[in-house]
This record gives C-alpha cells, structure tokens and sequence, in this order.
C-alpha cells in the first residue's frame, strides 16, 4: 500500500511541474493562426528532424536564404499559379505561391492591415470632428465612421473569440479599445 501511494504521489507530482507544450495546446486547440507563424514552424521542425535541424550552419544558412530570397519568389510563384497551378484546379493555398504567402507573409499582412484600418479610423475621426456640425443630420463621414466602429468591434470580438475572454482582458490594451469603441458608440447613439 505505502508504494503504491509513494508512486501515484510522485506521478502527481510529475504532471504538475511538467512544462507546458504550448505548441502541442495551441495544435489541440486548433490556433492555426498561431501554429502557422514562421517561429513557431521552426520549432516544429526542430522536433521533427531533430535537435539538428536548425542548429547546424547549413540549416541556418537555408533558413536565412529563405528569408532573404522569398521576396522575390513572389511574382514568379503567382504566374506559376496563375498559369499552371489555376488550370490544373489546385486552390490558391495550397499551390507553392498560397504556402509561401502563408508562411513568410501573413504576420506582415496582419500589421499591415491593422495599420491601414487605423489610420483609416483616425482620418474619419478627424473629419467628423473637424466639420460643421448639423445635429439633424448624418453626414457621409459619420457613416464612415460608424462602419470603420463596426468593423473595429467586429476584429475585437474576433480577437475575443480566438483568444479566450481571460486571455483577452488580460491584455490591458484592449480595455482601451473597448471603451474608445463604447465611447464611439454612445456618441453615435447620443445623435439621434
């Protein structure tokens, strides 16, 4: 008896100070987005192929090469999509230009249209704020704005979803967003 309990004791204890794999949660999970960036996929491949994989000179060198060249893989890559990837019926993503804008691009992407949606927003803001006021009436910048409101809340929710509601308001940024946006919505209903 002592034994047994000696060694689910110790079992016990093995499971609660394991480290925790947060690419096999995030694979579990199914965070593509987060399994898909770049850093994580070398580590996938590190397990893969071994400790060596990224460790030797040659690995490194080939994936510092990669890095440097796929830039200007990009326009050959979509004309071999577009003119014989296309008529053979392979979908986008999974032709070789699809993987490698999945794979080098889509951080940069996601920044880039972040970047783009806010200055957007703020542009609008501005020229809400900066035009002659008719209480009566909507104006085409209000309902710029309002649609640029609803697609924040709409990216905001999504980060909420894809995230979990801990994770996300434990981030002390999205609590500015969120009440930029309250406060943006209240305006907005205030008007009527």
């Amino acid at each position: 008896w002592y034994q047994r309990r000696v060694r689910e004791m110790w079992e016990a204890k093995e499971i609660l100070i394991a480290p925790v794999d947060l690419i096999k949660m995030a694979i579990d999970q199914k965070k593509k987005r987060f399994i898909s960036h770049p850093f994580n996929q070398q580590i996938i491949n590190g397990r893969w192929f071994g400790d060596l994989a990224n460790r030797m000179f040659l690995g490194q060198l080939m994936v510092a090469l990669e890095f440097i060249v796929s830039p200007f893989l990009v326009l050959p890559l979509f004309f071999k999509f577009l003119f014989f990837d296309n008529c053979k019926g392979t979908p986008v993503m999974r032709s070789s230009f699809g993987r490698l804008l999945k794979m080098k691009f889509t951080p940069c992407l996601c920044f880039a249209t972040d970047v783009m949606n806010y200055i957007m927003f703020l542009t609008v803001l501005t020229c809400v704020c900066l035009m002659e006021q008719d209480s009566n009436k909507y104006t085409v910048w209000e309902w710029l704005l309002y649609a640029c409101v609803l697609c924040r809340v709409s990216i905001e929710l999504d980060n909420m979803v894809e995230q979990g509601w801990r994770i996300y308001f434990a981030n002390a940024w999205n609590y500015v967003d969120i009440s930029i946006l309250a406060l943006l919505i209240m305006a907005a209903v205030s008007k009527k």
